[in-house]
């Protein structure tokens, strides 16, 4: 596998790399808390009974002393730990009685099954451990193959009773011939007894690894289809499922879960080692920051040429009207006229400059999700392992590429804004619901920091109609600048009520620092910052306050601020009674 991905990436260039990374990326959440409440809502018993063949390599097996072993069989260990549970291993032969003992209740789990609409009929599954590609295995030299349909009337080998075996059974236009084993199905296609060889991706490539034959093979570049597995439960065994689940997605989010994966399907090293991808980045990194600065400098300084140039047009104009008083008529119209000219150039220009920015921080953002995805994986070790410098290097590097994209985006928010461009997509939002999951996002941060964070949402609250990511926007700029600017041992809340107009009412209110009078329209300003000390050692762009607010009033609405320093600030919404729905 290793070598196909060197081989797209030398085909493809950057784009494969980019694309490669996006497939690789992703950002789990913690969920301990969830498998926890789960564990303390609903009554599981405290030995589950766990149904294998083991005769399943590498996701089942069973050793000199018959004690299964596995893939499947350390995840699961794992995920029942996080969930407080205690397992009980049952091997049960041959295979296929192993289904119908979870079916009839022999046994409560199996640890690894594939996940199908038919199955999902008599089981329950949690969220996959794994997915993987059924794929078509080739001679290296073989041609013409790309997808299953190329071959038609040919020799197909599978293994029994795989999937991919009860799959191509239901084709009638292909000639299939069936294996007892990996092995035996791959040297029968060096051999030319076959074809092509259809099993699962990962597994067999760990076979032909082993087996020392893998650099004589390929897949074809359409898989026949993509297999999740995942734990399986009986279907009324809603209490283990709600157990099971929390723990299963916060574990696959884990170090421990990848290193378990690499020892079972482990790949060779690519081509890319981790020191040139990080030369690499590093370039890269240099050139956007340089890019950046230019474009901002040229943007400031055709901003001030334009202001100076209104500027000095308007000063002639009033030094020519005090030296023709008595052409006073005719000169006041001159220069009005002149006056406007000037200042449509001016809006123009200022709509320019937005128009600028959208169309640069588009432009950035690409090499920026490179950045911070290269970085991801160097942090994670997903290539191969890295010096702890290396790893420090990755940190600051994503570090900063996260910060960056967070700021081009709040930029070109602001600047569709003040261009009129921002379109909202409006939706029925649940308002508790919204406001649930908006705390659920800063909740960290706030235990962090040590701030009390709670909501009031008063009873039997209508539907409101609005953008739904454009309002969690919103709110999550305003907890996360209340929660900033809070002392440990502050409180932060977030209320939300009907004023008797059926306006919806918002208000998150904080016990932070506050901020002075004379201080609150410089706030509100774009890239404005109070000049505090606590302000002066947080991260900050200025675009927070700004951005909410024109969100806010895109909806119709309208955003106050109220604070005092020392003693908190409160910042409260109105949208119209427009948006609320009847009940």
């Amino acid at each position: 596998m290793g070598k196909l991905i060197l081989s797209f990436i030398k085909s493809t260039g950057c784009v494969g790399i980019f694309l490669i990374l996006a497939a690789m990326i992703a950002t789990p959440k913690t969920v301990q808390a969830q498998t926890k409440k789960a564990l303390q809502s609903k009554t599981v018993q405290h030995e589950i009974i766990v149904g294998t063949s083991g005769h399943f390599p590498p996701y089942s097996m069973l050793n000199e002393k018959g004690v299964p072993y596995g893939f499947a069989i350390e995840v699961l260990d794992a995920v029942a730990k996080k969930a407080g549970l205690s397992l009980r291993y049952k091997v049960i032969t041959p295979p296929r009685d192993v289904i119908k003992a979870l079916r009839n209740g022999f046994v409560d789990v199996i640890p690894s099954l594939g996940i199908s609409d038919f199955r999902k009929k008599d089981f329950a599954f949690t969220a996959p451990v794994e997915a993987f590609r059924l794929s078509l295995f080739l001679r290296k030299g073989t041609t013409g193959v790309h997808k299953l349909s190329d071959l038609k009337g040919r020799k197909i080998g599978a293994v029994k009773p795989n999937v991919a075996h009860r799959r191509l059974s239901e084709r009638k236009d292909l000639n299939l011939v069936t294996y007892k084993s990996v092995p035996a199905a791959l040297f029968a296609l060096l051999s030319a007894q076959i074809d092509a060889f259809a099993y699962s991706e990962p597994v067999a490539w760990k076979h032909a690894r082993e087996a020392g034959i893998d650099e004589k093979l390929k897949v074809a570049a359409i898989p026949i289809a993509e297999i999740k597995r995942g734990i399986a439960v009986q279907k009324d065994n809603q209490a283990l499922l709600q157990a099971l689940n929390p723990a299963v997605l916060d574990f696959i989010a884990s170090d421990a879960y990848r290193k378990i994966y690499v020892k079972w399907f482990g790949r060779e090293n690519p081509y890319w080692t981790n020191t040139r991808v990080a030369l690499w980045m590093g370039g890269v990194l240099v050139l956007v920051l340089v890019l950046m600065a230019l474009w901002h400098y040229n943007s400031t300084v055709n901003l001030n040429r334009n202001l100076s140039k209104t500027i000095e047009e308007r000063r002639l104009v009033e030094e020519k009207l005090r030296q023709a008083h008595d052409e006073l008529e005719i000169k006041v119209q001159e220069r009005t006229r002149e006056l406007s000219e000037s200042m449509k150039e001016a809006m123009v220009a200022s709509r320019s400059k937005s128009e600028l920015m959208a169309n640069m921080s588009h432009e950035l953002r690409t090499p920026l999700n490179a950045i911070i995805g290269f970085s991801s994986m160097m942090q994670s070790e997903m290539l191969g392992p890295l010096s702890e410098k290396y790893k420090e290097y990755a940190k600051d590097i994503n570090g900063s590429g996260e910060h960056l994209l967070e700021l081009i985006s709040d930029i070109l928010d602001v600047s569709a804004i003040e261009a009129g461009k921002l379109e909202l997509q409006d939706e029925e939002l649940d308002v508790n619901s919204l406001i649930e999951a908006t705390l659920h996002m800063v909740l960290n941060r706030a235990e962090e920091g040590k701030v009390q964070l709670s909501s009031h949402i008063a009873d039997g609250l209508p539907k409101l109609k609005a953008d739904r990511r454009r309002l969690m926007q919103v709110f999550l700029n305003l907890l996360t600048n209340a929660i900033k600017f809070t002392l440990p041992q502050g409180k932060v809340m977030i209320t939300a009520s009907l004023d008797n107009s059926k306006a919806f009412i918002f208000e998150v209110a904080d016990s932070g620092i506050g901020i002075h009078k004379d201080d609150i329209t410089k706030a509100m300003s774009v890239f404005g910052q109070v000049d505090s000390g606590l302000d002066r050692r947080q991260e900050g762009t200025g675009l927070g306050l700004p951005l909410s607010k024109g969100l806010v009033e895109q909806h119709g609405g309208t955003f106050e601020i109220t604070s005092e320093l020392g003693v908190g600030t409160t910042i409260t919404l109105r949208l119209p009674s427009e948006r609320t729905l009847p009940i």
